[in-house]
């Protein structure tokens, strides 16, 4: 090993700092993507090679090999810092969206499967009470044919309350079996483990009894309990960043500046070069040369453009300016995340029929008049997701997948919401101010 000379001795203390700090993120990003034992060998692996190869301590007689290797083991570190960074500093708001998001999904389970077999079953001993009192009135004189005693009207109304009986025993052992597997509290529940739980209660629901949206499924799907891209952990850095995530280009800068500093550090590490004047004055005139044919390049260019009018948008800018959000303010009387999720279900997903004679006449009136704000809302001229047609509304061609899409989103946004406000069901009893975020572009 050569001597290190004297004059780059602190220069080498303050690379010597940055490789630790940015070893330390390193390893840790390494962990959340291995193994913490293999993590943590390829992080101190990654970061002391890049230290010996840019103090000279390393491979040097091989540049090439040697800053291909550099070029390498940064972008490794780099890549494994962006989860250290992530992590912390979005630590709360990605658990918390996570959550959120598998609840949503919980919920509308629970809404799709349990209870409807609990209504029918509270229907059934609804009716089952109905046909006891008629059949009182009918013994006691009082009921359609006024005549006392068991006539052929009470033996018929006791073979109903026989056919409902047999119905309720059926149905009641499957409820009660079901009720503690599907209502079960998800305080303090992973993803993973309410999506378990989730396949526990599906899986022991007899296959009769499936709605036709889940009819031949065998299992539960994992995409409807995880936000896209959280369960792919080495493409999460570029999903973050397509999606525009201010945390994630706060990251990355990070990372980048870090290793971008070690690398400016570590050219400037070791001896002084002997300077050639010769190769000084070839280089500087390679340079001129090359610059003037560079310049020569671009004025042809230019000459055999076709040339636009001033003030002229370019179309790839136009395009990221079309989109945009139209926030709509509904007062509601309860959950924002139960309103959407009640729409969601009046959407036939076979034919984009929406029913609206059940948001019409929904018991909770606040909602049945924000159905409407909300779908005209859809229908703007700009948006036309949904259309009227003789009364009928309905999704429009080729907009059911960007409307649910939406939908999805929004219901895991007001859960999150919700989440934060933790308040206590009193609150939401009362008419408050609930911020829709309608698409709108233009």
């Amino acid at each position: 090993m050569r001597k290190i000379d004297l004059h780059d001795k602190p220069l080498f203390i303050a690379l010597l700092l940055l490789n630790i700090g940015s070893g330390i993120t390193t390893i840790s990003g390494a962990m959340h993507l291995f193994p913490k034992g293999l993590g943590l060998f390829t992080g101190l692996a990654v970061q002391i090679l890049l230290f010996l190869l840019l103090t000279r301590l390393a491979v040097k007689e091989r540049p090439f090999r040697k800053w291909t290797a550099v070029c390498i083991l940064t972008c490794l570190s780099v890549y494994t810092s962006f989860f250290a960074y992530y992590t912390t500093l979005n630590a709360e708001n990605s658990i918390s969206q996570r959550y959120s998001y598998a609840v949503a999904a919980h919920q509308k389970l629970v809404h799709d499967i349990y209870t409807p077999l609990e209504t029918r079953l509270g229907q059934l001993q609804s009716e089952k009470q109905l046909l006891e009192a008629r059949k009182q009135a009918e013994f006691t004189g009082k009921g359609i044919t006024l005549e006392p005693g068991y006539g052929e009207e009470t033996e018929k109304i006791i073979k109903q309350i026989y056919s409902v009986e047999q119905k309720i025993a059926r149905l009641t052992p499957i409820v009660n079996r079901l009720e503690p597997l599907f209502n079960y509290s998800t305080q303090g529940l992973a993803a993973d483990s309410i999506l378990d739980k989730d396949r526990i209660a599906f899986s022991a629901l007899p296959r009769e009894k499936l709605p036709a949206a889940y009819q031949g499924k065998s299992s539960l799907d994992e995409q409807d309990y995880f936000l896209p891209g959280s369960r792919i952990s080495f493409l999460e850095p570029f999903y973050r960043i397509q999606q525009r995530d201010v945390t994630a280009f706060a990251s990355i800068t990070f990372a980048l500046m870090t290793d971008g500093m070690i690398i400016l550090l570590g050219t400037a590490a070791g001896p002084p070069q002997r300077i050639r004047p010769f190769e000084v004055l070839a280089n500087c005139i390679a340079s001129t040369i090359t610059g003037a044919k560079s310049a020569w390049m671009t004025v042809a260019k230019a000459s055999r453009r076709k040339p636009s009018a001033f003030n002229t948008v370019p179309k790839a800018e136009r395009e990221n300016l079309r989109d945009g959000v139209n926030l709509v303010t509904i007062r509601l009387q309860g959950r924002g995340s139960a309103f959407l999720e009640e729409f969601y279900n009046t959407i036939a997903p076979e034919t984009g029929i929406i029913d609206y004679d059940r948001l019409r006449l929904n018991a909770n009136t606040t909602f049945a008049i924000g159905y409407r704000i909300l779908l005209d809302s859809l229908r703007s001229p700009h948006l036309r997701w949904v259309g009227n047609q003789g009364g009928q509304w309905y999704v429009t061609e080729d907009s059911y997948t960007p409307l649910m899409t939406w939908l999805c989103r929004e219901m895991a946004y007001q859960c999150e919401e919700e989440n934060q406000q933790t308040a206590s069901d009193e609150y939401y009893a009362s008419m408050r101010n609930i911020p829709i975020h309608i698409p709108e572009p233009f």
